[in-house]
């Protein structure tokens, strides 16, 4: 799936507004709930030609499994994991100046 085609995308009750980053693995986009406004939330998604890997999803479905059980200021609260016309996601909560810490921290756990 082309990246820009999940802006206005709904996954899980959030509609896709923006692309917040992009890496090697995975792309970040900020969604706002459908219902409820003022929710805003960090959905990131494995990159296509990574999804198809079975390594790869293993490694997202294991930060999946250590976000739930991490409790740190620096990692953003897990809210859900799941797949999309079979493409891994998993969303968070959304905070700016946060990501380039949750990021950090995850890189040093991996």
């Amino acid at each position: 799936m082309n990246y820009d085609t999940y802006i206005g995308k709904v996954i899980l009750h959030h509609r896709i507004v923006a692309k917040v980053a992009s890496g090697a693995f995975a792309s970040v986009y900020q969604a706002q709930h459908i219902d409820i406004n003022d929710r805003i939330v960090a959905i990131k998604i494995l990159h296509t030609h990574r999804s198809s890997q079975e390594k790869e999803r293993g490694n997202f479905l294991r930060e999946a499994q250590l976000l739930v059980k991490l409790k740190h200021r620096y990692i953003l609260p897990f809210i859900d994991f799941g797949t999309d016309e079979g493409f891994p996601y998993l969303i968070t909560e959304y905070a700016v100046k946060s990501i380039k810490k949750y990021h950090y921290v995850l890189n040093r756990l991996f």
